[in-house]
């Protein structure tokens, strides 16, 4: 893989793996929170979207360290076997779709609900259902922290499917590079044995 590709994919990784940790710490923070604040009994809260931002917050730590590895071990590992370099190819792929589609569900989900749901008026419609963001925000100032982390966590997404989505761009378009490689290197020969790449394969992507 050229350089300035390595590096790119390695940056985007890096911001990607930064606004997750952020995710992950408003989330936990907001749970923390929640259960310190005392809610009306006769009022129905949701707290699915809470829960749900530990899914990218976490998940995408987990994403960010498995593309850093597969990065790294591409990077470090002749492979000399066509079979080698398509079980790391597929995982390269696998991995770097799966970064954009996590935030994606949970963005629709997010944004969906908070869309959907009534929200909530102190002093108003108590028996309604809310979620928790909705409720904290028109709860008053005793819940504001609440709102504030629980909304800016649900913002933070858009970037992160933003930078998710220019990653597996980036990773599909050398995939598709890495099928010619493989066929100049490789041709349609045995599977398990050893094969020098050639000339020509040596200065793809």
């Amino acid at each position: 893989m050229k350089p300035t590709l390595l590096y790119t994919l390695h940056a985007l990784n890096a911001i990607i793996g930064c606004l997750c940790i952020a995710i992950l710490g408003l989330a936990t923070h907001s749970i923390i929170l929640n259960d310190q604040v005392e809610l009306l009994e006769s009022l129905d809260v949701q707290g699915t979207g809470m829960g749900m931002l530990m899914w990218p917050g976490a998940g995408g730590v987990v994403d960010f360290l498995l593309f850093l590895f597969v990065l790294i071990a591409g990077k470090r590992r002749r492979f000399n076997t066509l079979r080698a370099r398509q079980i790391h190819d597929h995982g390269f792929l696998f991995v770097g779709c799966f970064i954009t589609y996590r935030p994606l569900v949970v963005l629709i989900y997010e944004f969906v609900a908070y869309n959907q749901t009534r929200k909530y008026v102190s002093g108003g419609n108590e028996t309604s259902t809310t979620t928790t963001e909705t409720w904290a925000c028109g709860a008053g100032p005793e819940a504001a922290t609440l709102c504030y982390e629980l909304r800016t966590a649900r913002w933070l997404l858009v970037p992160v499917l933003l930078f998710a989505s220019m990653l597996t761009g980036t990773v599909i378009w050398v995939w598709l590079h890495r099928q010619e490689e493989r066929k100049m290197a490789f041709g349609h020969g045995d599977l398990t044995h050893p094969a020098e790449p050639s000339v020509e394969a040596k200065g793809t992507v």
